[in-house]
């Protein structure tokens, strides 16, 4: 994907960042509803996103395909407890990536993922860690293609009366 450019979100992205992190709630609400659920108004409130804009611990990163945006992916810089039984250790968090489904399988995913990681190492940090919904299969093979492996489970038990 030739055209394609990948720049950090800035204040005069706050609608369109809207409509992208709805795109990935409706897909969340697609595949996981009972966990997640379609609304109307504002995925995000516009002093939410502006935080991360201006947090210089947070990106936003969004891809461009001949100036339409393609996707986007949102990472911040995170540690371990200061318990002492953890080593101190910082790591970059990816919190959100997402790509349209009309442009998935381009290669997007992985150059924002490349993008993230050039911004990791651009702040001092090498290691990258994520969260992916075990049934979420796609994103699981994707990220275990970019080299990402297990390191914690979440459980989940329902309390049957």
């Amino acid at each position: 994907m030739e055209n394609l450019n990948i720049r950090e979100a800035d204040a005069r992205d706050l609608d369109l960042l809207q409509e992208l992190y709805g795109q990935l709630d409706s897909y969340h609400a697609e595949i996981l509803p009972e966990n997640f659920q379609t609304f109307e108004g504002p995925r995000r409130p516009k002093e939410i996103l502006k935080e991360k804009i201006n947090n210089l611990d947070k990106v936003i990163l969004i891809a461009f395909n001949e100036n339409r945006a393609v996707g986007y992916a949102d990472a911040q810089v995170c540690s371990n407890p200061p318990y002492p039984m953890f080593r101190k250790k910082s790591f970059v968090l990816v919190d959100n990536v997402f790509v349209i489904p009309s442009e998935r399988r381009l290669g997007i995913g992985k150059k924002l993922f490349n993008a993230v990681e050039d911004w990791s190492m651009k702040k001092g940090h090498l290691l990258l860690r994520l969260k992916v919904y075990a049934s979420n299969k796609v994103a699981t093979a994707f990220y275990n293609s970019l080299g990402f492996y297990g390191f914690s489970q979440e459980f989940e038990k329902k309390i049957v009366c």
